[in-house]
């Protein structure tokens, strides 16, 4: 008898602490700029992460599943973000891949060199 009260309980506080688009939006841009790795960076990023809220939601589709949230934000081709929210935290399952190429140590490509130079197929 109490395991059916217990249960209605933690879906409704999953249903109340269900975060909103709103809180997505405080979320990405807090996460901006923590990402910033120097002092000038995040004085930047603090300037313009709220002028980014516009561009959030239009990036952004939200699925509900009224105890929890998946929202995808995705902007190029390189991918995007996508969290779950539930209870009021937001959880990153997918983060952007870079669109640049990874930098390549000299070791590398000096390696690369030799082994197509040894094969003179």
């Amino acid at each position: 008898m109490l395991l059916p009260l217990v249960i209605s309980a933690f879906v409704a506080i999953l249903g109340y602490a269900n975060p909103t688009q709103d809180q997505y939006r405080a979320f990405v841009q807090q996460h901006l700029i923590e990402s910033a790795n120097t002092p000038e960076e995040r004085f930047v990023a603090s300037l313009f992460t709220p002028l980014l809220g516009w561009g959030i939601d239009a990036f952004t589709k939200r699925t509900n599943y009224y105890l929890w949230s998946v929202y995808t934000t995705r902007v190029d081709t390189a991918g995007g973000v996508k969290a779950i929210g539930i209870l009021g935290h937001f959880i990153v399952v997918e983060k952007p891949q870079s669109p640049l190429p990874q930098p390549r140590s000299p070791a590398d490509a000096f390696e690369k060199t030799r082994t197509e130079s040894d094969n003179p197929l």
